[in-house]
């Protein structure tokens, strides 16, 4: 199957839903996964490219601020399965933002998972330490049981991991592409 490029669209933020939140004293900025600086809301961009550029650049200063060394990865697009509450035409709706290529790699994820279930059946059960207390918190410790396939079953998670790291990878480099190339 050969490759061919894709027009990133251009995803604009709806202004009339902006302004509808806006409107709204109890739901002045609408609300997503992440907290706005004092004096930010979702008026203050124009796309979601906007955005999430404003977000990735967000965390990486939070980032560095706990960790000088952090260098993190260029932007190229990282808004990814981002909730938000909104109005839309007067109705309260709920939506999930991401870029394009955060989408189709949610897609490729979940169809890897579920082949991955069809090829060897598995389910997680909790580990000789699941739920015991750790610290302030509690220890998180389900394993896989395959059926006694756990080595296999592992295996070809970590390939399916991979794949998926490099489509995503893909994606983002070829749309990244286009979009300096003004496509």
């Amino acid at each position: 199957m050969g490759q061919t490029a894709v027009n990133p669209p251009k995803v604009a933020i709806v202004k009339r839903v902006a302004k509808n939140i806006a409107a709204r004293p109890q739901h002045r900025d609408g609300y997503l996964n992440e907290s706005f600086p004092r004096r930010k809301s979702l008026l203050n961009f124009e796309t979601l490219t906007d955005l999430d550029e404003f977000d990735y650049r967000f965390q990486k200063q939070a980032r560095n601020k706990e960790d000088a060394s952090y260098l993190g990865k260029p932007y190229r697009g990282s808004l990814y399965m981002n909730w938000a509450r909104l109005y839309v035409g007067g109705r309260f709706a709920y939506a999930t933002l991401s870029m394009a290529a955060g989408y189709i790699y949610a897609e490729i994820a979940d169809a890897g998972h579920e082949l991955l279930g069809n090829l060897i059946p598995f389910r997680y059960v909790p580990g000789k330490h699941h739920g015991k207390r750790q610290g302030a918190g509690w220890r998180w410790d389900m394993r896989v049981d395959a059926g006694g396939q756990e080595g296999i079953f592992e295996e070809l998670r970590r390939q399916i991991w991979r794949y998926e790291q490099e489509r995503y990878d893909a994606l983002l480099t070829s749309w990244e592409s286009a979009n300096r190339a003004g496509a």
